[in-house]
């Protein structure tokens, strides 16, 4: 009749172990959703400064300058910060 006792320290482990993976999930979805909005709103706030603005123009400048020097990239888009084709280096 020994044989049919529950192990205890079976089942708290497994307990314990339980609520201690619900209470990281728990407490990382919080921490994972303000991450991201955060994420969201630098990024947004940095692509209408004027920073940004400045590093897209240089930058477009470079890629125009490799595009004319380089022969083989012969289908290349070059798309502004607002859709539009800036450059179109095909046949």
């Amino acid at each position: 009749m020994s044989n049919m006792q529950p192990n205890t320290d079976k089942s708290r482990q497994s307990l314990g172990r339980s609520l201690l993976t619900w209470f990281l999930l728990l407490a990382l979805l919080p921490l994972v959703l303000t991450a991201w909005l955060s994420y969201y709103q630098a990024t947004d706030e940095f692509i209408k400064s004027y920073a940004w603005n400045s590093l897209v123009d240089t930058r477009l400048q470079d890629l125009v300058a490799l595009s004319r020097h380089y022969d083989y990239i012969y289908d290349l888009f070059l798309i502004d910060s607002n859709g539009n084709i800036a450059l179109h280096s095909g046949s």
